[in-house]
């Protein structure tokens, strides 16, 4: 949205003639006020990109799950963890609340899990789903929003995946304690 010399004016209850000359950079007005306009238009103007940002609008949020089924991947939650950390300010950046849950499938329902989901509004999910069979991501399709799943591929249902590779890791790991 383009801001008006006129709205700038009356909001900073200057006269119209100098907000253009501010914005024209024209003599004639005090460094202090021309600064002083040009920060106030410089600030209207995040306000308008951070609203163009955030489709969903304020209290929507993205989760990210640990989906523990078997017990084989331990739940590795740490909510201060610095991955954690820098995730919930990316998301936070775009304008989202960030959530974070932690799914036991034996002692949780997964039913449960979906109304969480829609309660909290969320628009977008990464479900770290190591132990997650093919049936298991079925019931995150109900809520109809983007999902993306690591280390576990469900290209199939048309969620994308990605895979991290532990075998390569080690191995990299165990080359460079070698080397």
């Amino acid at each position: 949205m383009r801001i008006k010399l006129k709205d700038i004016a009356e909001e900073l209850r200057i006269s119209p003639a100098t907000v253009s000359l501010a914005v024209n950079d024209r003599p004639g007005i005090s460094e202090k006020t021309k600064e002083k306009i040009l920060a106030y238009i410089r600030s209207k103007e995040e306000k308008d990109r951070e609203r163009e940002w955030n489709p969903a609008g304020s209290g929507s949020s993205v989760a990210m799950i640990n989906y523990l089924k078997n017990g084989i991947i331990l739940n590795r939650s740490g909510k201060n963890h610095p991955v954690l950390e820098q995730i919930k300010k990316e998301v936070r950046a775009g304008g989202y609340d960030f959530v974070y849950l932690t799914f036991n499938e034996k002692i949780n329902r997964i039913q449960d899990l979906i109304r969480e989901c829609r309660n909290r509004d969320v628009k977008g999910i990464y479900i770290m789903a190591a132990e997650m069979s093919k049936a298991d991501i079925y019931p995150f399709l109900e809520l109809k929003i983007p999902i993306v799943t690591g280390d576990n591929l469900f290209y199939e249902e048309g969620i994308d995946s990605f895979l991290i590779d532990n075998r390569e890791g080690i191995r990299r790991g165990v080359d460079y304690l070698v080397d």
